[in-house]
């Protein structure tokens, strides 16, 4: 069986020297719980239900929470907290 590769691009802003901090990295996703929040993009549900299950397979996490917020805006406070409570990590929704 091939072994399949995924690349994940990342696309930032441009920032000044020093404005730049990376966010803390956890040494591995295995029995974590990672969060993704939904950004209403349409064809989301289908490229979540992919990384769910290539993230339960292959990194070994536990379990996975999607969060829906509202296109174009914000995720609201409380959705925010609530994610943050339960989630390890948190992948934010992919734009089209």
């Amino acid at each position: 069986m091939a072994v399949r590769t995924v690349e994940i691009l990342l696309p930032t802003a441009e920032a000044g020297v020093g404005a730049r901090k990376p966010a803390p990295r956890i040494p591995s996703l295995r029995g974590k719980t990672v969060g993704f929040i939904d950004n209403g993009w349409r064809c989301l549900a289908i490229t979540y239900d992919e990384y769910t299950k290539m993230l339960k397979e292959q990194e070994g996490v536990a379990r996975v929470i999607h969060k829906k917020k509202v296109a174009s805006s914000p995720v609201s406070k409380e959705a925010f907290e609530e994610l943050a409570a339960q989630a390890d990590a948190v992948i934010v929704g992919l734009g089209n």
